[in-house]
């Protein structure tokens, strides 16, 4: 029986809720504004409150009696919310109203029960959080348990609320333990080490802090120690236009219920909106380690399997009661939702084609059993078959550049790359190898060698400069990056007498993946499928995490044979506005229309119908951007002049995610890959990896919302069987459709690389 971790509140699709109704005094009265009044509603009285989409300055507010007036501040100007009077109005949630607010207000009051009941406390975000102890405590890491708490409306369900189980990592000591004064420069430096190692410092990182007080939490982030410095002793500090002697004074006045030592350590650190190299004593913060450097013991103690994150959710509920009421006037359902069988839409793999005219068609039946032999099977097919296509004009020789001090290493990277190559794609190339003592001088090399371009191996040494070196100085050519750290890593599992088979298969696997990503690189298909879903084609628009780059990447599925039915490219650019999510329109519109003029020639067939995956959320001006790109590629021919076009927004990431498992007469288990959960005709929760193939933690489903008429369960189909073309890993269900799991990998590199680079 597949089950949520969603919870309904009574009353279902009839729910009903009385709301007062108040008002923003104020002749230009702004969004912020509203949400200000929400805030200080929230703050003053304990109570829910939203504002009323397409009532100007109005505000309702969760409960049946009439408010006192409040005045707040918004933006340094004093403003009053005031009751409107009359009878509390009644929302039902049938009514566009209603459906609009009655989640959002249900939501804001769980969040004040839960504030309420002091079992938690939050940071940066009202809808997360934290258990006030830590659950495990090894090595000098504390790892702690966090509840993401958010309602939404299901179409003929009512309102539903997840709450979503993930873990977070902080030091165990605070930073006066790192930076204590008075240390040998041994001890000092071995700390610092520690400290380094823990927050990513020696990656670029600046590394991310908590600072905790018995008045708030915040996140900042590391700026650097003051050596010799104490609270005392900082010096004058003006905060908000007053003036202090020391931060001891202003601790003193401003926060006297913490308790602190006077003569402890400062660190200097920035906060979002304030001025960087702010000091703070130092045994108030602690740092957030994130799961890339934990240490290898503890690496797995996020992965939650489907029954301890059911049992820990039921936990989290049967905190409050079971006769809770919400705001007065709601209970939440004690039973998880479970989504009827109309709902429930059980995806098969596509057939896939390899070489040799070969093809491997889904399993008969859908069992976890079956299923995983076809996985397994998709590996074995590739090794036997060879790639769907290969290039005619695929290079000969491959060039291995690599740090000098790993020679043996990257020597016996090339030559097992070159056997893998040779037996996937039936030609044999010759490794070059190219050790260097600075990237900059492999460049040169490079391109002295062939000065239009070639085929690589590069590994990356440790040089700043390093990625931006080898992917701009060398754009003609097709260059597959390993940095040195991973490279040695491999090796030394591979040649470590105790890892013994367990290294060589190590190894193996990695020489495996790398050798069909050179050779996607140089153009060759591993294997392919007919088509995605019911779209000959699939558009993925994502932006960076830092907002610095703009990815977008092509598939072209259809019927046919070699690279003109099936093709995937990708651009990336810079984003001119890194504020903001949102992307410029004629960038995106211009980047559209030449990454599909490089995937479609002019004189093939032009593109019946087409999907776009916005990654996150799609802004109008987005829209308008795709509408324009389509408009001039129709004119170009690359379009169909009936072209059908669906666009929609993926949303991988998401404090309201909703999980989803199967309960069994003895078990909790994940579901079947390839599950579509459909909340309404616009939202579908897509399920891409699952029991047949996922061996520890939870699948993580997405949500596909549905835009300009777009039918969410026709997006999820064709996202899920693009997400088949796990070519790196074909023993495995891959989460993201091809076309963003391109875009993640490039943003994603490029991200880290800007951070090694500003260092």
């Amino acid at each position: 029986m597949v089950e949520t971790n969603v919870r309904v509140i009574e009353g279902g699709p009839d729910l009903k809720i009385r709301v007062r109704e108040a008002i923003v005094q104020s002749p230009q009265t702004r969004a912020p504004d509203l949400e200000r009044a929400c805030t200080a509603v929230k703050n003053r009285y304990h109570l829910a409150a939203n504002p009323a989409p397409g009532y100007g300055n109005r505000v309702l507010v969760l409960t049946s009696r009439a408010l006192s007036p409040l005045t707040f501040v918004s933006d340094g100007s004093e403003l009053q919310l005031v009751d409107c009077g009359g009878e509390p109005i009644e929302l039902d949630l049938r009514s566009e109203l209603g459906k609009a607010v009655i989640p959002r207000l249900v939501e804001r009051a769980i969040l004040l029960m839960v504030i309420r009941s002091g079992k938690y406390w939050t940071l940066d975000s009202p809808r997360i959080f934290w258990e006030h102890q830590p659950f495990s405590v090894s090595q000098g890491v504390a790892g702690y348990r966090r509840y993401a708490v958010s309602a939404l409306h299901l179409a003929e369900v009512g309102v539903g609320v997840s709450v979503e189980i993930s873990t977070s990592f902080v030091t165990e000591s605070t930073l006066a333990h790192f930076f204590e004064h008075g240390l040998s420069s041994g001890e000092s430096e071995q700390r610092l080490e520690t400290f380094s190692r823990l927050t990513g410092r020696q990656f670029g990182q600046k590394g991310t802090l908590i600072y905790r007080t018995a008045r708030n939490s915040s996140k900042c982030y590391f700026e650097g120690a003051m050596p010799g410095v104490t609270c005392e002793t900082t010096g004058v500090l003006v905060v908000a236009g007053r003036k202090f002697e020391s931060l001891a004074d202003y601790y003193l006045e401003m926060q006297p219920e913490t308790p602190f030592n006077k003569d402890g350590p400062v660190v200097r650190v920035s906060f979002n909106n304030l001025e960087a190299g702010t000091p703070v004593a130092a045994e108030w913060v602690r740092a957030r380690i994130m799961n890339d450097f934990l240490p290898v013991s503890l690496s797995q103690l996020d992965k939650l399997s489907p029954k301890d994150r059911r049992e820990m959710a039921m936990t989290f509920w049967a905190g409050f009661g079971p006769d809770s009421l919400v705001a007065g006037q709601m209970r939440v359902l004690g039973d998880f939702w479970r989504p009827e069988a109309a709902r429930l839409h059980q995806i098969a793999p596509p057939a896939l084609r390899f070489g040799k005219d070969q093809r491997l068609n889904p399993p008969s039946s859908l069992n976890p059993t079956t299923l995983s032999a076809h996985y397994r099977d998709r590996a074995k097919r590739l090794l036997q078959s060879g790639c769907y296509f290969v290039p005619a004009d695929l290079p000969r020789e491959l060039f291995v550049a690599f740090p000098t001090h790993i020679e043996k290493a990257a020597s016996r990277l090339g030559a097992e790359l070159a056997d893998q190559i040779e037996r996937l794609a039936g030609i044999r190339v010759t490794p070059q190898l190219m050790p260097y003592d600075t990237v900059a001088g492999a460049v040169t090399t490079l391109k002295s060698r062939a000065a239009t371009g070639g085929a690589a191996v590069f590994v990356l040494s440790d040089e700043p400069n390093a990625y931006y070196d080898v992917v701009y100085q060398l754009d003609a050519w097709r260059v597959k990056r390993i940095t040195g750290t991973t490279l040695a890593k491999e090796y030394r599992s591979l040649t470590s007498a105790s890892d013994g088979q367990r290294g060589q298969a190590r190894w193996d696997s990695f020489t495996r993946v790398n050798a069909v990503e050179v050779l996607q690189l140089l153009d060759a298909i591993p294997y392919r499928i007919d088509q995605a879903g019911q779209y000959e084609a699939q558009l993925a628009i994502d932006v960076g995490r830092d907002r610095r780059h703009v990815a977008v990447s092509m598939l072209l599925a259809r019927n046919g044979d070699g690279p003109r039915s099936f093709r995937l490219v990708t651009s990336v650019v810079h984003k001119v506005d890194q504020q903001h999510e949102s992307i410029n329109p004629i960038l995106l519109r211009d980047q559209l229309i030449q990454l599909v003029a490089r995937a479609i020639p002019p004189a093939a067939e032009p593109i019946a119908s087409l999907l776009v995956l916005r990654d996150g959320l799609c802004h109008s001006k987005e829209l308008t951007a795709i509408d324009d790109a389509v408009a001039e590629l129709t004119a170009r021919g690359r379009l169909r002049n009936d072209v059908r076009v669906d666009v929609a927004e993926l949303h991988k990431d998401s404090l309201s995610r909703i999980r989803v498992w199967d309960v069994l007469p003895q078990s909790v288990e994940n579901p079947l890959e390839g599950l579509i959960v459909a909340l309404d005709p616009q939202s579908a929760l897509v399920v891409p990896t699952g029991c047949a193939t996922l061996r520890q933690g939870t699948a993580e489903p997405y949500l596909i919302r549905g835009l300009t008429g777009c039918l969410a369960v026709d997006a999820g189909v064709a996202a899920l069987e693009a997400s088949n073309l796990n070519w790196s890993s074909p023993r495995v269900a891959q989460r993201l459709p091809i076309t963003l799991k391109r875009t993640d990998d490039e943003l994603t590199s490029r991200s880290d690389q800007e951070i090694r680079r500003i260092r």
